[in-house]
């Protein structure tokens, strides 16, 4: 006997044709995913648990929880299931899979009518009766098909309205989105997707078509960050090894387009690229084909800007939307900046930096990334939430009131993981279980004992010369203020409270602490005494942003960055006895991190000469100069025992000797040390301790390894919205 089909909301299954049908309309789908509905209908209401599936549905084939979950996610696409308040199919984590939603079985439809005609229906009509009664049925039937056909041909039917699907994107164990910069990109017209992510092996790009279960890896994208589409979408930029490329979707070697030793986003307007890949400055742009790039825009550092990153298009216009941060930390969260936005002109870069600053005007305060969902709609983050907000490209302008959208999604440094397509289609990734960046001691192999976690969130950390105590900016603490912690208990106490503060750095003797400090302006350099007692005292005083790196051991200088418009970040010596500062390197690369060695003689920093970020050693009475790095390393800190670097995720440590005028790597001593096991992808050095313990910043919170792909879902947010205002005259 045939079984009859089993119903669930508006669906029902045929197990003996293995047919999904919705309101009568079959849904074709692949057979394994048809195995898996099968098998949860079968068990409705019970854990199935991952193994039991792949068992059944994919017998003795070799296959990963990778292909259950990309066909479970097949199948909630066209459920129009949501993951995360599921109708349908459930998941319970390490677990497996529930079918939640009551199943029945759907009675014969012959049988049912049937059984409901009761002995009046089946009652023999007279035959003279039926001959009159047929030609006028059929006259009239004609009639009506007639009026109908004449009424579709001359009157124009309304589009059916799109119905919205979503479905879930799981990456491969041991497998997250890429945290160093928002990950996820989406082709204009929608039908693919694109992102990095990272494992043991390192990052890379992957992409998936939407009619894709399987996402494929891009060859020649090792190391790949933030990537972005062209405007065709048969290209793909991104950030790699210090440098902005592109490759071509269709196959090919990247082509390399520009140095960018920092990846800060990147936007394609037709045949040329706008993009950010400094820690300072502003927006850069280059031919698609590559070539010198431009300064597009320059930020206001008497208004305290640092930096312009994360540019995207509106659709349809030439506005390029971008963010304004005002703080210098790149490698952890940092506060919202503010979002602006600029006309695309073909003639911005030839004007004068006062000109160019003057070109964008800011729109929105709290913003840590924005997109253009179309012309007249602003999709932007804070924190983890998405908000939505109208926009006029005619007076490129707000409209509207901004509305709360969706929370909790997946950050990047601070930044939401999110993308959107010009098709209306939005893909987020999902936050795992909430956490805090933290401070931990992550001892040398020799001393195989637990991490030392501190309950207090801080970034940019400096630990003292003693190794007692560590100075930071507080994440958790209402405004970026300067926070001291000892280094063995969370005990922590506030140092600078007005303004925004950054930089710190402690003073040879450990009793004050100097950080960059601005209210209204651009950074300035300030210091105080460690235990609070006296008030902050100004050591000098900028119109551009300056941030300090370190001081000497014998107390008598200060290494400092200072920014430029034509050289961006510079090495500055202030000396702390008094006198004027003088420049150590100016170039038109940027630099960074800076250290001294024990006896004041040499500085290490980190230059972005090379287009990747590499460690110097640099003598101050000279200006003698050698590579200590050859493939990368940043984050520098010289102990007694040698100047250590952190090279990728691995700390390295390498003996620097003079010998008169000479200045080389001592091979036989100290050449390189690797701390134990690789350091994970999202550990950072922040420096070392008198007795060898590393002080590494990680995040306390697991990466996000699952994303959600919404459909139509501009549709959605316009009716949340409400109307665009209407467009008023320049």
């Amino acid at each position: 006997m045939r079984p009859p089909p089993l119903a669930f909301g508006p669906f029902a299954f045929d197990k003996t044709s293995r047919l999904l049908k919705r309101n009568g309309q079959e849904l074709p789908l692949p057979p394994r995913v048809l195995g898996v509905l099968e098998l949860l209908l079968d068990r409705a209401g019970d854990v199935v648990p991952r193994q039991e599936l792949i068992d059944t549905v994919w017998k003795d084939a070799f296959v990963t929880d990778t292909s259950l979950a990309e066909a479970v996610s097949v199948l909630r696409q066209v459920l129009g299931d949501d993951p995360q308040a599921p109708t349908y199919i459930q998941t319970l984590h390490r677990r497996g899979y529930r079918f939640v939603a009551p199943v029945s079985q759907e009675p014969d439809a012959a049988k049912e009518s049937a059984a409901a005609a009761g002995p009046q229906d089946r009652r023999r009509v007279s035959p003279s009766i039926g001959r009159e009664l047929v030609p006028w049925s059929v006259a009239v039937i004609c009639a009506l098909v007639a009026a109908v056909a004449v009424w579709q041909y001359t009157r124009r039917a309304p589009a059916a309205d799109p119905v919205a699907a979503r479905f879930a994107i799981e990456l491969p164990a041991g497998v997250s989105f890429d945290e160093t910069a928002p990950s996820l990109a989406f082709s204009p017209d929608g039908t693919m997707l694109a992102w990095s992510a990272c494992s043991d092996e390192g990052c890379r790009i992957y992409t998936r078509g939407l009619d894709q279960i399987d996402a494929m890896p891009l060859e020649g994208t090792d190391d790949g960050h933030a990537p972005f589409f062209s405007p065709d979408g048969r290209w793909i930029a991104f950030f790699a090894n210090g440098r902005l490329s592109k490759v071509a979707l269709a196959g090919g070697s990247p082509i390399t387009l520009a140095d960018a030793p920092t990846p800060l986003g990147g936007a394609w307007i037709e045949r040329e690229i706008v993009f950010a890949g400094s820690p300072t400055g502003g927006l850069m742009r280059v031919s698609s084909d590559g070539g010198e790039p431009q300064p597009f825009t320059t930020p206001n550092e008497s208004g305290g800007d640092v930096r312009h990153a994360w540019p995207a298009v509106v659709p349809g216009t030439r506005i390029v939307l971008f963010i304004v941060d005002g703080t210098p930390a790149t490698d952890s969260p940092g506060p919202p900046g503010t979002l602006a936005a600029v006309s695309f002109n073909p003639r911005t870069s030839d004007r004068s930096p006062a000109a160019r600053a003057s070109q964008w005007q800011t729109l929105l305060a709290n913003v840590s990334l924005a997109r253009a969902a179309a012309r007249d709609t602003i999709v932007f983050a804070r924190d983890s939430e998405l908000h939505a907000v109208g926009f006029d490209p005619v007076r490129v302008a707000l409209s509207g009131t901004p509305r709360a959208i969706r929370g909790q999604l997946a950050t990047a440094r601070g930044r939401a993981q999110f993308a959107l397509s010009t098709a209306g289609s939005l893909v987020h990734a999902i936050a795992p279980e909430s956490g805090n960046r933290t401070i931990v001691f992550f001892q040398p192999p020799t001393k195989l004992t637990e991490p030392v976690r501190q309950n207090l969130a801080l970034r940019e950390a400096a630990i003292a010369p003693d190794g007692s105590r560590i100075a930071g900016v507080n994440l958790l603490a209402t405004g970026a203020g300067i926070w001291i912690s000892d280094s063995q208990r969370p005990n922590a106490t506030r140092l600078a409270h007005k303004g925004t503060n950054a930089s710190p750095v402690w003073s040879s003797d450990g009793r004050s602490v100097f950080y960059a400090s601005r209210e209204n302006g651009a950074f300035e350099i300030w210091r105080r005494d460690a235990d609070g007692t006296q008030p902050p005292v100004r050591v000098l005083a900028s119109d551009r942003n300056a941030f300090p790196l370190a001081a000497s051991p014998d107390g008598r200088q200060l290494a400092f960055l200072k920014t430029s418009d034509a050289t961006r970040a510079d090495l500055w010596l202030l000396p702390l006895q008094g006198g004027p500062p003088r420049v150590l390197v100016q170039s038109p690369f940027d630099e960074g991190a800076a250290s001294f060695s024990p006896d004041s003689e040499l500085l290490a920093f980190e230059s972005a000469e090379t287009g990747r970020w590499e460690i110097y050693v640099q003598r101050l009475r000279d200006g003698r100069r050698i590579l200590v790095s050859t493939n990368g390393g940043q984050k520098p800190s010289w102990t007694a025992d040698g100047l250590y670097y952190q090279w990728g995720r691995t700390v390295m440590r390498k003996a620097i000797r003079t010998n008169g005028d000479e200045i080389a790597i001592d091979d036989g001593v100290g050449h390189r040390m690797y701390y134990g096991a690789r350091l994970d992808l999202r550990t950072t050095l922040q420096g070392v301790a008198p007795d060898g313990q590393l002080l590494l910043s990680r995040g306390s919170d697991p990466p996000s390894s699952s994303a959600i792909v919404s459909l139509e879902w501009l549709r959605q947010i316009r009716a949340l919205l409400g109307p665009p205002a209407a467009a008023l005259p320049r």
